[in-house]
């Protein structure tokens, strides 16, 4: 079953009210924007953002993503954007991304679902898929447990 969207409620009652159904803890930011704590093998977590990313005709588009690794102050280089676009076309789900937040260019991993389609089960999917996707870029690219 998925969720239909109701006039005037935000995406994060929506998600909040999805993750519930399997038990998923997610954390309220604001109408539009929920964060997802997961744990990960070894010991290793990841933050996972869920916003508005706009609407597609009467459907809302949600964008699920978690920060890999802060940008270098002069980009990435070339062999490594290369190889990140290349990384993309494999993807079963998500691809990589650059988001600007709080004056920091983050490398992300993301994936736009449209909510109104969104099951439950989807939810957690997508939510795992990009976290520990994201995870394992971060230790590829930054060796750390930052995000």
């Amino acid at each position: 079953m998925s969720f239909t969207q109701t006039a005037g409620q935000g995406v994060a009652m929506a998600v909040q009210q999805l993750a519930n159904q399997v038990g998923l803890q997610v954390t309220v930011q604001n109408p539009d924007y929920v964060q997802c704590g997961i744990g990960l093998p070894n010991g290793r977590k990841q933050l996972v953002h869920l916003m508005t990313a706009g609407n597609f005709g009467d459907q809302t588009v949600v964008q699920v993503w978690t920060p890999v690794v802060q940008m270098p102050a002069g980009g990435l280089p070339a062999n490594v954007a290369n190889g990140l676009l290349q990384e993309n076309a494999t993807f079963k789900i998500g691809g990589f991304g650059i988001r600007q937040v709080q004056g920091a260019a983050l490398l992300m991993f993301y994936q736009n679902v449209v909510l109104e389609s969104l099951s439950p089960q989807a939810l957690m999917t997508t939510i795992g898929v990009v976290g520990s996707t994201g995870d394992q870029w971060e230790q590829k690219l930054g060796n750390s447990d930052m995000f």
